[in-house]
């Protein structure tokens, strides 16, 4: 009978269109683990494999898809335990991490302790080489719409756990492998609206899981407050210890936390001999167990299917890299702004620049390796840069003549001709998230001023101390450009002229853009800005404004949009890509920070004819 393995993907009222999706997934999952265990892998290792391809599948709250707390804000909890030494490892409230269930195992295998928390864990997961992801690769549609929903009605988390009808719930996995070592993994993203810093059962070890060689492995799912009370995973793992079988065990437990606490929820259960078990009181729950070959699953109360997962029954919705049937090679390209003069290779100008613009390439090209779409690849970019005080974007814009911040951006969908944007706002961190919520939460496309702060404030987007974008340079520039002009009073407005001899360095306009194309063809662009140095208040350039910004451009037209900028003694820099991938860097200044990425394959530039590669 060894070895087996149970794979569940939460246990809740699974909706319709989410069912084929989520049953495909955990019999997927399941073969993925049957596989290493027939191979000779250990239980701990096929249980790991399985939470990280549900965690990477958008259709479960745990990793891609997780939902949000009542902040907007996604925190992961996960867990994972082996039976033989009663080693155990988990993270709670972590942040920004892709796969949380190998940061739980990492905590089990490189420290003394159990369980890591927050920030320490993600310092953690830094120390381990696991790299940070944007948060908007985390993050789907829908759970946006659920957030926005439960925080319009402002539900408690039991009344959202008891009507849940589109709400994500833990995944989870246990096994035993062939020498009769048996391990369990949990993982979630919690409940939508939860309070910040709130931690369920999942990554608690007794509660979300536990194991033990003398008697099995256990994973559970449901209201987390209700299992932690009843500590269900360590009560079932009693109860069979007691005598009961897996089946027994499980539902004897949950039945009696049903009683007790008048909680619901679901867990799956695999004895030191291979002998399975799996239950829940909630409407319906996925699951799919492996054992001498042989694959079952289910979805719904006393449901039971038998058979093989053949090759044409792979996941095919949300789209990954995996799934997506396309000839489309995914790239990006995005630049950190057209300024003038050129910039010696090694400087610390060079280096900043370089660095900020391969940065920004490299998580707008991880979102779209992951699936992503092109738009949501821009936005990460350009995000990237804004938070960069090199650029003249975000944190480190320009500054008007009054000495403040006033920002543009612009975000388009090749795929809908959808598109938004904001001008002259203030106080915004990111004005390309903003405008980007101007695509997709209004029917217009260009909110400016303070009617751009106000839509801001209704999509709890919170402003920050304007002196938190205001950096050194800026200031410089401000002064270095005050210092350099005269005045003339003309018509009644004051009409400025600069010096000659204004240092080229406040002339930089430096504003940051992305385009991108995704595994289905499909593109988009992303572009934001401070403006200009000493630029009237309200001043709008280029940026903010469709089709002004070149996106789109066919390579004709932006040779014959570049000669006519060079003719009125302009400076400009564009980026370019095609649906088909065919990506163009094109500029008529004396240097363009820029970087794309294509197969894997970083490159980058700053000065006319500089193409220079490195690694991902």
């Amino acid at each position: 009978m060894l070895p087996a393995i149970v794979i569940h993907g939460g246990a809740w009222a699974i909706p319709d269109n989410l069912a084929e999706a989520s049953v495909l997934a955990v019999k997927e999952a399941a073969q993925r683990g049957y596989e290493i265990l027939q191979g000779g892998g250990s239980a701990l290792d096929a249980v790991e494999a399985a939470v990280i391809l549900l965690e990477d599948n958008p259709a479960f709250d745990a990793g891609t898809g997780a939902v949000l707390n009542e902040d907007g804000e996604v925190e992961l909890d996960a867990m994972i335990m082996e039976g033989k030494s009663l080693a155990a490892g988990g993270v709670c409230c972590v942040k920004n991490i892709k796969n949380p269930v190998q940061l739980a195992r990492l905590v089990m295998e490189n420290t003394d302790h159990v369980l890591l928390s927050g920030q320490g864990a993600n310092t953690f997961a830094k120390s381990q080489g696991i790299e940070e992801v944007p948060v908007e690769i985390l993050v789907t549609e829908e759970s946006k719409r659920e957030w926005e929903t439960y925080m319009q009605f402002r539900k408690t988390v039991k009344v959202l756990f008891r009507e849940r009808q589109s709400d994500h719930d833990t995944v989870g996995a246990v096994a035993v492998d062939s020498n009769g070592n048996v391990a369990c993994a949990t993982s979630t993203g919690g409940i939508t609206a939860k309070m910040a810093g709130r931690v369920g059962d999942s990554p608690l070890i007794g509660s979300g899981g536990y194991c033990d060689n003398d008697v099995g492995a256990v994973s559970c799912t449901g209201h987390g407050e209700s299992i932690l009370k009843v500590c269900l995973a360590r009560h079932i793992i009693q109860l069979m210890a007691d005598g009961h079988t897996a089946q027994q065990g499980v539902e004897a437990a949950l039945t009696s936390m049903s009683r007790k606490v008048q909680g619901t929820g679901g867990a799956v259960v695999v004895s030191n001999k291979g002998e399975l078990g799996m239950h829940f009181n909630t409407e319906r729950m996925a699951w799919a167990a492996m054992r001498n070959g042989d694959l079952k699953w289910g979805l719904n109360p006393g449901e039971e299917g038998i058979g093989v997962l053949d090759s044409s029954q792979k996941l095919s919705v949300p789209p990954t890299p995996a799934a997506v049937q396309s000839d489309v090679t995914p790239c990006i390209v995005v630049h950190g702004g057209a300024g003038s003069g050129f910039i010696p290779s090694g400087s610390q100008k060079y280096e900043a620049y370089t660095e900020g613009v391969l940065a920004a390439s490299k998580a707008g090209y991880q979102v779209l390796k992951d699936g992503g779409s092109a738009v949501d690849a821009v936005v990460v970019a350009v995000k990237v840069m804004e938070d960069n005080p090199s650029f003249n974007a975000g944190t480190g814009s320009k500054l008007t003549v009054a000495g403040t911040v006033e920002m543009d951006a612009l975000v388009c969908d090749g795929q809908t001709l959808n598109s938004g944007a904001v001008a002259t706002v203030k106080n915004i961190k990111n004005a390309i998230e903003l405008a980007k919520l101007v695509m997709d939460k209004t029917d217009h496309m260009l909110i400016v001023d303070k009617g751009a702060n106000v839509f801001a404030s209704k999509m709890n987007i919170q402003e920050v101390d304007p002196l938190y974008l205001v950096t050194g340079r800026s200031l410089d520039s401000l002064k270095t450009y005050t210092s350099s002009y005269t005045k003339a009073t003309v018509g009644g407005y004051e009409k400025r002229a600069l010096h000659e001899t204004l240092p080229s360095s406040s002339a930089e306009h430096e504003t940051v853009g992305a385009v991108a194309v995704d595994y289905l063809g499909n593109v988009a662009s992303a572009t934001s800005t401070g403006g200009i140095t000493a630029k009237m208040c309200g001043r709008v350039g280029d940026v903010p404004i469709v089709g002004n910004s070149a996106q789109q451009a066919s390579e004709k037209a932006l040779h014959q949009l570049a000669k006519r900028i060079e003719e009125a003694a302009g400076a400009a820099g564009l980026i370019t890509v095609t649906p088909g991938g065919d990506i163009g860097v094109y500029t008529i200044t004396g240097g363009m920070s820029w970087a794309a990425i294509k197969n894997n394959e970083p490159c980058y530039g700053i000065n006319h004819g500089d193409y220079l590669k490195t690694t991902l």
